[in-house]
């Protein structure tokens, strides 16, 4: 393990220990709105705890992938792997998203109008195909390097509703809003950083509506990832937040009064 690795596995550690001491249940909550997101989300999860199977087989064959992509990484890199080749299955173990978290944020898009759903980071495509299941418009996915979005379009070539973007996300996310009149979700799990956090969620600002919802992931990975997050909760029409560790969520929900919670959601 080196030095980074073991550094960012001290500060997640540190982190989760605050998140388990202060995260609530059902129990705790007394707010109406997170109350009965909270109440149905759980119950959804447990409804579709097998997932799609498509996208589970395909997460499965991921899994055991031993090809070696020599990956463009234009974010902050990952803490776990080292250097810009790095093999499928281990793409597959550190930067997809557990199942019971696709099942989050495809709950959460059903939540939203669903017509523009944005998704920053595609990745192998795996969420993004969860979020697809559930988008009735079109998902726009966005990812930078090639080699992974042949991947992820192999995968989701039976997603009709899913559009790849390709390219530097600081140019190619800018140019697509201009394009756009509102974005009903958009989920930022590409350039883990607190400047281009912060960059990708004032462009978007002005597009987002009461039932937008936006999903910052990661937001314990880092010290200023942390520093993001406890910034984006203040911005102006942010009404309700939720951190469920992987992930912040903020809504944008009018008649509430201003509340944030840290909430208990199973890892896996």
């Amino acid at each position: 393990m080196t030095i980074r690795q073991l550094t960012a596995s001290i500060y997640i550690a540190k982190e989760y220990l605050l998140y388990f001491l202060e995260r609530t249940d059902h129990h705790s909550l007394q707010a109406p709105f997170a109350s009965t997101f909270y109440r149905e989300l759980m119950v959804y999860i447990r409804q579709h705890r097998e997932g799609n199977p498509s996208l589970e087989k395909s997460r499965k064959t991921l899994a055991q992938d031993t090809r070696i992509l020599d990956i463009k990484d234009e974010g902050a890199g990952s803490n776990f792997s080292v250097g810009s080749k790095r093999s499928v299955f281990s793409i597959c173990k550190y930067a997809c998203s557990a199942l019971s978290y696709n099942l989050l944020y495809q709950f959460i898009v059903m939540r939203t109008p669903a017509e523009t759903v944005v998704e920053l980071g595609t990745s192998l495509g795996i969420n993004t195909g969860y979020l697809a299941t559930r988008t009735k418009g079109t998902v726009y996915t966005f990812e930078a390097d090639c080699s992974l979005l042949k991947i992820a379009k192999h995968n989701l070539n039976t997603f009709p509703n899913v559009t790849f973007i390709q390219g530097n996300i600081n140019q190619t996310f800018p140019d697509f809003l201009c394009d756009q009149p509102r974005i009903d979700f958009i989920q930022l799990d590409a350039h883990h950083t607190y400047r281009a956090t912060m960059q990708y969620c004032k462009w978007v600002w002005p597009y987002l509506h009461e039932k937008s919802v936006v999903v910052i992931g990661d937001i314990h990975w880092s010290a200023e990832m942390k520093k993001a997050w406890t910034e984006l909760k203040k911005f102006p029409g942010v009404t309700s937040t939720m951190d469920f560790f992987e992930c912040g969520v903020l809504f944008f929900r009018t008649g509430i009064q201003p509340e944030h919670h840290i909430l208990y959601y199973p890892a896996d």
